[in-house]
């Protein structure tokens, strides 16, 4: 890879200043021939498609000082920033509004309106406008007011109100705006961006019971976000048409640019006008871990499978040496992401930033997660090496960073834990209730380490997550307290992994998620009252999600508790664990750690 240039430490949006990025521009955008060739004063590339993140507004930005420098009697729009961007939020939409905001069709029209409108009226002083040859309210206010209209003031204009939208198609207006549009015989150039930012509020979450404040409409589908981006690709190709002095460039989401092929038969014509941005072959590590990926999403034990058979592939090449560790070099480049939980309990989608690989160099090693995930710059040149890889493609959320991570089929880690003797301290009344409210205090402060965490009948604890080490941290806090008490005791627990799903509850009028079906709970309460006081008793897949450190605690067991008569520990060292004749026994090897 090329060496990283200030410019790719900064956030684009905020980088205006010509001089400062051609100078970041110089020796990284150039390197490619797709940059290259969209750099070029007469490219015929109008759409840079790529990954969130990735540098499509750096690249947008550098094309329009260029073509500035390159042309005197060149217009640019917008007119006071280098490139149209929106903050703004998109509107809240009534059930009727999904349905025509889900039309490709229809983003196709009003971008194309959006687009024409905003060059018609930036060119007026050259080609006037004839106030009678329009008739919609709508558009007399956007091309007769006094202020400069961008084609996202414009988009934002056509898609408020159905009703005076259908009123400009029906009064002619639009089709008298494509005649103003076709006469411009000035140079002209546009530039959008940030279309993908403009309609996350409405990609749905899938869970119809979460309020989540980051998203403030109510009905939401998540197509929108696919066709509102696609719909100015097609608006492009179709204005080329109309009149080639014209020149739009545009940035989306590689993302909503697979979905090309779904919404529009003619995306072979499309796909013409498009540079994307994405790494060779040459540029990760070799080129036979590619075939070996199964999906974009990858649990940690199927990262650690590739990895053995990709090592001993190497080795077949005689490259031993070579890159062993491929998914740590991936990590580093910010090309293979994790799940991980935020302050607000949230899991997040985190890949890391060009300022990280610039700044920290090799030294980043792949952090323990359940989840990884594989940066949408790779999946074409995975597909190609892997025929699985499509179609196994995760769908359920959208893979960038920063993106919010939503489980569809759950499994997660899961322990429960009880007091030993607790009888004990309840037998001194005075005693008893301080130990409660203790209890429910630190217990307070340790559920916030989880995702779902529960004190049951005063003494039963039973913690959920999708990280083992979380589990475990949490399970350690709260014997760490109850050994701080006056009358110090102990907690026991089991941890298993396994498949739990969730529903909502109302309580005093709040949302509340509480598990509805937990195999993993049930198979942790198995194992629980086999732990020794002050230990965690966990199954071999439990500890195989534990980081490297934290297995270390761990030992096999190798002799059954005296409670034999409900667990038999057999000489291939799998426990069978049972409750009585009627239900399935858990069979697994055991590992025992001390929680203090």
């Amino acid at each position: 890879m090329a060496s990283l240039p200030d410019a790719w430490v900064e956030d684009a949006r905020n980088l205006d200043n010509a001089e400062q990025l051609l100078h970041s521009a110089h020796g990284i955008l150039l390197e490619t021939p797709a940059i290259g060739d969209f750099l070029r004063n007469e490219t015929n590339k109008r759409i840079v498609v790529a990954p969130k993140g990735y540098g499509k507004t750096f690249l947008l930005k550098s094309k329009r000082i260029l073509l500035q420098r390159n042309s005197e009697n060149l217009s640019c729009l917008p007119e006071n920033q280098l490139v149209d961007a929106t903050i703004s939020d998109s509107p809240s939409l009534s059930q009727a509004d999904v349905q025509r905001f889900v039309d490709y069709a229809f983003w196709c029209q009003v971008w194309s309106a959006a687009l024409m409108v905003s060059v018609v009226k930036s060119n007026a002083k050259f080609y006037p406008l004839d106030p009678a040859d329009f008739r919609s309210p709508v558009m007399r206010q956007l091309l007769l007011s006094s202020y400069p209209v961008s084609p996202f003031d414009a988009l934002k204009r056509l898609i408020n109100s159905d009703r005076e939208f259908q009123q400009a198609r029906r009064s002619h207006d639009l089709t008298t705006l494509m005649s103003y549009y076709r006469q411009i015989r000035r140079p002209v150039a546009v530039f959008v961006d940030t279309i993908d930012e403009y309609f996350e509020g409405y990609v749905d979450s899938g869970d119809p019971s979460e309020a989540d404040a980051s998203y403030l409409h109510s009905n939401k589908d998540s197509r929108i976000w696919i066709v509102g981006q696609l719909g100015i690709c097609r608006a492009i190709r179709e204005l080329l048409g109309v009149n080639p002095h014209v020149k739009i460039f545009v940035s989306i989401r590689k993302e909503a640019f697979n979905s090309l092929d779904y919404y529009d038969r003619n995306a072979v014509n499309i796909s013409s006008l498009v540079v994307q941005l994405h790494y060779s072959g040459e540029e990760i590590p070799d080129r036979s871990l590619l075939g070996l990926i199964p999906s974009n999403v990858l649990e940690r034990s199927v990262l650690k499978r590739i990895a053995e058979t990709y090592a001993v592939r190497l080795k077949e090449k005689g490259l031993e040496g070579s890159n062993a560790h491929p998914f740590c070099a991936l990590y580093r480049l910010g090309l293979l992401g994790v799940v991980r939980r935020n302050r607000e309990q949230k899991d997040i989608q985190i890949f890391r930033r060009p300022h990280d690989i610039e700044h920290d160099g090799s030294k980043a090693t792949l952090p323990a997660e359940r989840h990884y995930l594989i940066h949408p710059a790779l999946d074409d040149i995975i597909a190609q090496a892997s025929s699985d890889y499509i179609r196994a493609f995760h769908t359920r959320n959208v893979i960038g960073h920063g993106n919010r991570w939503r489980e569809g089929k759950i499994f997660k880690c899961a322990a429960k834990g009880d007091l030993n003797r607790y009888s004990r301290v309840l037998s001194d009344p005075v005693v008893g209730e301080h130990f409660t409210r203790y209890l429910g205090s630190e217990f307070e402060k340790c559920k916030k380490e989880v995702e779902y965490a529960a004190l049951e009948s005063g003494d039963s604890v039973v913690l959920v997550d999708d990280s083992a080490d979380r589990v475990l941290s949490a399970a350690r806090s709260l014997q760490r307290a109850v050994r701080r008490f006056q009358m110090p005791q102990d907690f026991r627990f089991g941890a298993a992994v396994g498949a739990i799903a969730f529903s909502t509850t109302h309580t005093d009028g709040q949302s509340v998620r509480v598990p509805s079906a937990g195999i993993v709970i049930r198979a942790a309460a198995r194992i629980e009252p086999h732990a020794a006081p002050g230990t965690m008793l966990c199954t071999e897949e439990f500890l195989s999600e534990l980081d490297d450190r934290s297995r270390l605690l761990f030992a096999p067991v190798t002799q059954a508790p005296l409670r034999g008569a409900e667990l038999l520990l057999g000489d291939d060292g799998v426990a069978v664990i049972r409750k009585n004749d009627h239900e399935e026994p858990v069979e697994t090897r055991l590992f025992q750690a001390p929680l203090g």
